[in-house]
This record gives structure tokens, sequence and C-alpha cells, in this order.
């Protein structure tokens, strides 16, 4: 089923688009108390979709793709069975974003928030997330996780007082920025036996307890912020040797390769009594 610049509007129930053999909408959109756009894969381009309850976009069978697309409600889903595309996408939700994909979740620029005081953005996928080209998550849980790789590239997650990132492989984040609210904690996690995890070019602003844990952790052209606690823990707990001189990453160490500092100056072997290096658990 295909639908062009088509309105609906029910502002007092549910409404409900279901396309069983696909979907696809182009513009148009939805206004009502709840609303689900379903099918076996769903196509939804540039349109805008308000609930004042919960907004479920589910394509059941296969993919989910929202390009262009502006979503808000109090609850607001996006889910899909094999892959969700969700490039360039608005989501304004209230108590609950929650992005899922029974395999890859991958993201292209847009935002997404939840904004209440309690808000919890969620993004999982059974296999990888992608994300990148200035894509913004704020909530003041964020909380991401895949069953193999999580890489962000050029992300901005912020307003956050609690901030969880995990990959069961590897996890990459490069070129981007997270940005606490009051008290705020970060903790990015590689649960592998072999994962890595590496953070390149990476801002930490109003985030006073920093926790990175990986069998071994690759830090390049990061600036850790005055007055944190900064936890690295890794395979042996150990800091590799020649810190900040481009060496050869060691496995199962900490590798400072180039530009990693505390409050702007560079670190050294000596170490640094706001930064913690030990085994991870």
């Amino acid at each position: 089923m295909t639908l062009n610049s088509v309105q609906f509007e029910n502002n007092s129930g549910k409404l409900e688009l279901n396309g069983k053999a696909g979907l696809t909408v182009n513009g148009g959109g939805i206004t009502g108390q709840s609303l689900l756009v379903n099918g076996s894969t769903v196509d939804v381009t540039g349109g805008s979709y308000s609930a004042t309850g919960s907004a479920t976009f589910s394509g059941y069978g296969s993919t989910l793709n929202t390009d262009g697309t502006s979503i808000s409600g109090n609850i607001v889903s996006l889910q899909a069975q094999t892959d969700s595309g969700l490039h360039s996408t608005t989501v304004n939700a209230t108590t609950l974003a929650n992005l899922t994909s029974s395999r890859d979740v991958r993201v292209g620029g847009g935002s997404f928030s939840a904004s209440t005081a309690t808000g919890t953005l969620q993004v999982s996928a059974q296999q990888d997330i992608f994300a990148g080209s200035s894509a913004q998550f704020i909530g003041k849980t964020v909380q991401m996780s895949a069953s193999r790789n999580v890489n962000l590239n050029n992300v901005q997650v912020g307003g956050f007082t609690m901030l969880n990132v995990t990959a069961a492989n590897n996890l990459s984040v490069a070129s981007g920025s997270f940005t606490g609210a009051s008290g705020a904690s970060a903790n990015l996690t590689s649960t592998g036996s072999l994962g890595e995890l590496n953070v390149n070019g990476t801002s930490f602003a109003g985030v006073p307890s920093i926790a990175l844990s990986a069998a071994t952790i690759v830090l390049s052209f990061v600036d850790f912020p005055s007055g944190s606690t900064v936890n690295l823990s890794s395979l042996h707990g150990r800091l590799a040797d020649n810190p900040n001189t481009g060496a050869s990453v060691t496995a199962g160490f900490v590798n400072y390769i180039n530009g990693v500092r505390y409050d702007g100056v560079l670190l050294t072997a000596s170490g640094h009594p706001n930064i913690n290096i030990g085994q991870r658990p």
C-alpha cells in the first residue's frame, strides 16, 4: 500500500495504518491520541506524526525506514524485524523513546529525545548500531546496546545524568561529544573477551564520572574534563608502554595513542590522581 501526502486525524482515539504486504507513506501524516504505523516493511518519508499517547512504527516482517520524518508522542517506539534505517528523523518523546531492531539500527543525522526529567532514550540492536552525520541523542537516561558492535561517528549525546553504551564485541566512538547534566556519569563498555573500545577525537563535558571498560582500550585526542573521576578497566589492568607517542596498540592494555589529556595536560606514564587504571570485572 502506498499513500502520498495524505493527512489523518483522530484526536479522541487510535489511528492505525497497516500494510500487510508493505506500507509506503510519502509526506502527509497522522495526528491522534495514539497511532500505529505497521507493515511487513514500512517506508515513511517526510511526514509529520503526533500523538498525545503512544506512537509506534513497526516493520514487523522486515525493515523500517523513516527518512526525514518527524514523530512525537508520550512514548515513541520505532522497531524492525531486520534493519531500522532512521536517517534524518526527528523523534520528540515525552517519557520514552525506544529504537530497536532484530538486526541493525542505522541512524544518519536527525534528533532523538525524551524530554521529561525522567525521560529515557533506548537504542538496541541484536546485531550492530551505526550512528553518524551529527545525529543527536538527548535524555536524562540514554541507553545504547548491541549484541555485536556499536559505531558512533560524529554523534552528540546530551542532557543525560546516566549514559550507558554497551557492545558485545567492539565499541568505536569518533569525533563526537558527550555532554551531561548535573552529576552525570558516562559508561562505555565492550563486554567481549577480545573486544576493543576505541575513543578518538571525542569530548566529555559536564560528566564528573567516566568509566571505560574493555579487553583493550584505545584512546586518541581525548581530554578528560577537570574534576572528573575516570576509571579505565582493561583485561590486564595496565597502561601500555610509551603513552602519547603514537605507539602501536597493545592488546589487553589501556593505550594512550596520541593527544590523551586531563584538563588540557598531556598524560604520561606516571599517571594522574583522578584516573584509575585497573582490571575489568
